[in-house]
């Protein structure tokens, strides 16, 4: 019943302040920014493996992300966007491999790129369902990503967070 502006990181915030507050609260904040951006929940579920943070867990390995989860990368190459520090996204299902090494993985995003089987009608932009491709290493553990099947890989460093009790 309204119009919401917001980037993919500003849904994974409305959506995790009002769903899990406590472990919202203890996300970083870069220094002149008002909420989390993209890389700082990658910088958190990086981070948790050496450092435990109340209410969250790293999620190492792709195909044990579930429902619910939150993964992020950060954006590492140069970019004409120098306000792109990367992308969130939350998990809607549980990963398919689909080839060696390679999962479809179906995620709620706000984005201005369409995902394969997006839920947005054509030309448009904000929230919506779809599935991405991820690539993992031999571990399992996530190496890159693509938006839709017509893209590329982008090889960027990938986080995986799950909110915990």
């Amino acid at each position: 019943a309204g119009m919401y502006d917001m980037d993919c990181s500003g849904f994974v915030d409305f959506l995790s302040k009002r769903v899990a507050p406590e472990q919202y609260a203890g996300l970083p904040i870069e220094p002149g920014h008002a909420r989390p951006r993209a890389a700082m929940y990658f910088k958190l579920f990086s981070g948790l493996a050496a450092h435990n943070v109340p209410g969250w867990r790293a999620i190492d390995r792709l195909s044990h992300a579930k429902r619910g989860d939150i993964i992020s990368w950060a954006r590492t190459a140069s970019t004409k966007e120098p306000q792109d520090t990367g992308h969130v996204v939350i998990v809607a299902a549980a990963p398919a491999l689909t080839n060696m090494g390679e999962y479809k993985l179906a995620v709620y995003d706000s984005s201005e790129i369409h995902h394969d089987g997006d839920s947005r009608p054509n030309a448009t932009s904000g929230i919506g369902q779809g599935v991405i491709t991820l690539r993992v290493d031999n571990a399992g553990i996530p190496v890159a990503f693509k938006f839709n099947s017509n893209a590329h890989f982008h090889f960027e460093p990938i986080a995986i967070g799950r909110v915990i009790d």
